[in-house]
């Protein structure tokens, strides 16, 4: 991962002593803005973290627009799922990337599950965390000395 050589898209960090905090613009499903009712989301980059989590509100939106019942027959007929960032950069997820399981046999579920605990729901408002299942599609570069995020896209595992 090289930075100098514009092979990663770079993020200043937001003021924390605990996450690594990027503002997000929005969250589209299918290509469709899903999030526009909130002010401000936040996304923590977060490799303890192994599926993507989000607040209550925001986990509500982007199920509503998924088809229903998702189909773990046919992953192909599920959207995008994609994290655009406050630079427009958007960072694209296909259904096989965000879904958990196989569709052999039928069982799966959806890479987002919600925070848990009012504490927790309160003190991440308007949060979503990008874990493992986000970091191993795109390679990131945690870059403490200049306090940013350097995000590549991922060679395929073969």
């Amino acid at each position: 991962f090289c930075l100098s050589r514009g092979l990663g898209d770079v993020y200043k960090r937001q003021a924390s002593d605990s996450y690594w905090i990027l503002r997000l613009k929005e969250i589209r499903v299918g290509g469709r803005s899903v999030t526009s009712q909130f002010k401000s989301i936040k996304a923590i980059i977060d490799s303890g973290t192994t599926v993507m989590v989000a607040t209550p509100g925001i986990l509500k939106v982007v199920t509503d627009a998924m088809p229903k019942p998702l189909d773990c027959h046919d992953f192909s007929a599920l959207p995008t799922l994609s994290y655009v960032f406050e630079n427009g950069d958007e960072y694209v997820m296909k259904p096989k990337e965000y879904m958990q399981g196989s569709e052999f046999p039928s069982t799966c579920s959806f890479g987002i599950t919600p925070f848990h605990g009012k504490r927790s729901i309160n003190l991440f408002k308007g949060t979503v965390i990008l874990g493992d299942i986000f970091m191993k599609l795109y390679y990131t570069h945690f870059d403490l000395g200049q306090q940013r995020i350097g995000f590549a896209r991922a060679a395929p595992v073969p």
